[in-house]
C-alpha cells in the first residue's frame, strides 16, 4: 500500500501578510513514543519547538522520508512499501 502526504507551509507575519515557506527541507519521523494519538491532538505551543543540531542527530534512525518545499511552500510525499 502506498501513502501521498502533502501540505504547504506558510508564516504569518500579520493577519493580512501571509508568506509561503520557501524551499525549506520537510522531514518527516517515525514517532518515538506510543501514544501518538495525544500529541497529535495537543497545542502545537505544547509540541512544536525548534532543534539544535545535536537533537536532530538523535532523530536520524527514525527518518522516514526528506524533500524540499517548492517557492509556494507546497510539498509533497510519496511513501510506499519500502518505507515499512
Amino acid at each position: 500500500m502506498s501513502y501521498t502526504f502533502k501540505g504547504k507551509l506558510q508564516g504569518r507575519i500579520c493577519a493580512e501578510c501571509i508568506e509561503p515557506l520557501a524551499n525549506v527541507k520537510v522531514r518527516l519521523y517515525r514517532p518515538e513514543q506510543e501514544n501518538v494519538v495525544a500529541q497529535t491532538s495537543a497545542s502545537e505551543k505544547l509540541t512544536f519547538r525548534i532543534l539544535n543540531q545535536e537533537e536532530v542527530e538523535e532523530k536520524n534512525n527514525r527518518l522516514l522520508a526528506e524533500t524540499e518545499a517548492d517557492a509556494q511552500g507546497n510539498f509533497l510525499f510519496e511513501l510506499g512499501k519500502e518505507n515499512d
